[in-house]
């Protein structure tokens, strides 16, 4: 299995490719292939079958147009010659081909299967374990490859997403990562799902072996959600510790001079407090404190927050025989409500998406 350091070459077969008239065309697929590849959460995953992100060499444009009709075994011979002729890159075992046809040719793997009637397109290598490896990409099909639309493109991205997954996965088709007799997303097209990657193309899911589910697109926001949700447990966590120690030792000293310090630490520690609370029931939307707390946006939390800190600041106050309505007290509270607006709008934000 590739870790890392493997090539992708893209290769376009025929002078249709070559024409002012393909030039979008041509571009549509290098970005779709590029961000295929770079996507974290889509090919990234794939670390957890040993596989890493790769990188892109320059595309070929084969002037020569290959036949109405070609087999695999043709597409061998043409792809060895080219490696041999250094028209196309020399990889090894190290990186593939994606191996595009344009309109009017059919792809055959066997006299009985064609492409548009019994494939969309596939995966192979030209020796097993050695390499080169390839996918084969014929021009989009009309019907019966894209269940999400009827762009072309998108129907042709889709099954170039699922053959360069599976080429990573099973570089000689049958002796890598696969579930029973299917490769990863052969096993997840029973269930399909329209994906699409940030970067707007659609992507056949794959089998993640770590969480024993499917690919989804909605599964690449959670993980980012999580990630968010957490480092924003641990900052909060580390001012609730501020927070407390603050209060806490203002407190105990019983002087007048710290009040406001006392104050300023019962805010945060109470207020932080109740946003873990909202975060903890976002992460469990079926549970009582999600009904509670959902209805009610950052704001409530934050009065919520504010009197309860404001109230113990006043019996605080009240304690050490200070007067409540003082030009200080009443400058704290101008003070809090500034950072209870400025605070909330960063730390009071619930990550969604």
């Amino acid at each position: 299995m590739w870790k890392n350091g493997y090539v992708w070459q893209n290769v376009y077969w025929g002078n249709f490719f070559s024409k002012d008239s393909s030039s979008a065309w041509v571009k549509n697929i290098e970005k779709a292939t590029f961000d295929i590849e770079s996507d974290k959460s889509y090919s990234g995953e794939l670390s957890q079958y040993n596989v890493g992100i790769g990188k892109f060499v320059p595309f070929i444009i084969i002037k020569s147009d290959p036949p109405s009709k070609i087999s695999d075994a043709e597409i061998k011979q043409a792809l060895m010659k080219w490696i041999n002729s250094n028209i196309v890159s020399n990889f090894g075992s190290k990186g593939a081909y994606n191996i595009f046809f344009p309109p009017g040719v059919t792809v055959l793997l066997s006299p009985t299967e064609a492409s548009c009637k019994i494939f969309c397109d596939y995966h192979n290598s030209i020796d097993g374990s050695k390499g080169p490896f390839y996918t084969v990409e014929p021009y989009p099909c009309n019907r019966g490859c894209n269940q999400c639309n009827n762009n072309l493109l998108d129907t042709l991205v889709q099954g170039l997403s699922e053959e360069m997954v599976e080429l990573k996965t099973d570089m000689d088709p049958g002796s890598g990562w696969v579930i029973g007799n299917e490769e990863l997303c052969d096993f997840c097209d029973h269930n399909f799902v329209c994906n699409q990657l940030s970067t707007g193309e659609f992507v056949n899911s794959w089998y993640e072996e770590k969480r024993k589910t499917c690919w989804t697109s909605n599964s690449r926001f959670e993980i980012e959600k999580r990630k968010r949700v957490e480092n924003r447990k641990k900052l909060m966590e580390l001012l609730i510790i501020v927070g407390g120690l603050i209060g806490g030792f203002s407190l105990l000293s019983q002087q007048t001079t710290y009040a406001i310090a006392a104050m300023f630490g019962i805010f945060l520690t109470s207020s932080l407090l109740y946003y873990i609370l909202i975060l903890e029931s976002e992460e469990n939307q079926s549970g009582i404190l999600y009904k509670l707390l959902h209805p009610f946006n950052r704001y409530w939390g934050l009065l919520v927050a504010f009197t309860f800190s404001s109230l113990l600041g006043l019996l605080f106050y009240r304690s050490i025989n200070y007067q409540i309505f003082s030009t200080d007290f009443l400058n704290f509270t101008i003070l809090e409500t500034i950072l209870l607006i400025l605070i909330g709008d960063y730390l009071y934000r619930i990550p969604r998406n």
